[in-house]
């Protein structure tokens, strides 16, 4: 069960780098600074299309966390998994996706 906290974070940021190609393509400015910067309705677009990316995975890691508590503590703890989850999947995902838009423009140059 340990090998979830290098797998996940590795295919969220093997999404995250697909997602930064794309933004790179499209001319966009970067994933994270755009979130934090951007007008309430691209944020909410730009929320829903990484959820699309993303979201299976964060699913995913809660199913794995449960799973890990139920056989190794005999317990589930909600709030937990969600934090576990947070951490293996949606961190990852968002700074990879932005560092690889930059890259992809500098290669681009």
């Amino acid at each position: 069960m340990r090998l979830r906290f290098v797998f996940q974070p590795i295919v969220a940021c093997v999404l995250a780098i697909r997602a930064g190609m794309r933004d790179a393509g499209q001319g966009r400015t970067a994933f994270l600074l755009a979130l934090i910067m951007n007008h309430h309705d691209n944020r909410r677009e730009l929320i829903s299309e990484s959820w699309a990316d993303v979201g299976k995975l964060f699913i995913m890691a809660c199913l794995l966390d449960l799973i890990f508590q139920i056989i190794v503590l005999r317990w589930i703890y909600p709030l937990e998994t969600f934090v576990v989850a947070f951490i293996l999947a949606i961190i990852p995902y968002v700074f990879v996706r932005s560092l690889s838009r930059r890259i992809v423009k500098i290669f681009k140059r």
